[in-house]
């Protein structure tokens, strides 16, 4: 190699290693839960709908009616972040009150 080249790939090798060192002393600040929901003022009206639960029974807008419900979307196969999510709702499931529960 010659001189210029030897110092072009020195000098990349100093600035790779500068950034890795400024990247693990430096990470990035994680961002609070609160700032990555979204929160909507005023609630949406559902649409009528009907669907068949895991009992073949009806399930439809009437089963939220004067009730407080969270609905979740996850999947059969999802390695990463459903499980994560599932145990996050079954820790905020287990703390909610009594009264809470008996109209959720």
């Amino acid at each position: 190699m010659s001189p210029k080249t030897t110092i072009i790939v020195s000098l990349l090798v100093l600035v790779g290693i500068a950034i890795g060192v400024t990247g693990w002393f430096f990470p990035r600040p994680t961002i609070p839960m609160e700032l990555q929901t979204i929160l909507r003022p005023e609630s949406k009206p559902l649409q009528e709908f009907s669907l068949i639960d895991q009992n073949k029974n009806v399930f439809n807008l009437e089963n939220f009616k004067d009730k407080w419900t969270l609905l979740f979307f996850g999947y059969t196969f999802c390695p990463d972040v459903c499980p994560t999510t599932l145990t996050v709702l079954q820790k905020f499931y287990t703390k909610l009150k009594p009264q809470v529960l008996a109209n959720t």
